[in-house]
């Protein structure tokens, strides 16, 4: 699964999944992101590792990552979206998404 692949990448980059040969991970500049920001990916992306979803270089800067289908991730990204709601009355909680 993805723990076991993040322990061990073997020729692919941990945070593009790009072969080393293609990875640019080195070259781009230490930031984070100002925001909350969870990249919301398909079971069977995350199962392929497909390197052709580039909103995982999120990840680099501060993202989290919410793999939709299993169960503790489900959980946790209910309890966000509840947070925001509960925000939003508080203090103005905003939340976006985007097709990845």
């Amino acid at each position: 699964g993805y723990q076991a692949f993040l322990a061990d990448p073997g020729q692919r980059c941990r945070d593009c999944w790009l072969l080393q040969a293609h990875c640019a991970c080195t070259d781009l500049p230490a930031v984070r992101v100002p925001s909350r920001v969870v990249v919301l990916m398909h079971p069977a992306e995350l199962g392929r590792l497909r390197a052709s979803n580039t909103a995982k270089l999120l990840l680099r800067v501060g993202a989290e990552l919410c793999c939709w289908g299993h169960e503790e991730h489900d959980q946790w990204l209910r309890d966000l979206l509840q947070e925001v709601v509960a925000q939003e009355g508080e203090q103005g909680g905003e939340a976006a998404a985007a097709p990845s």
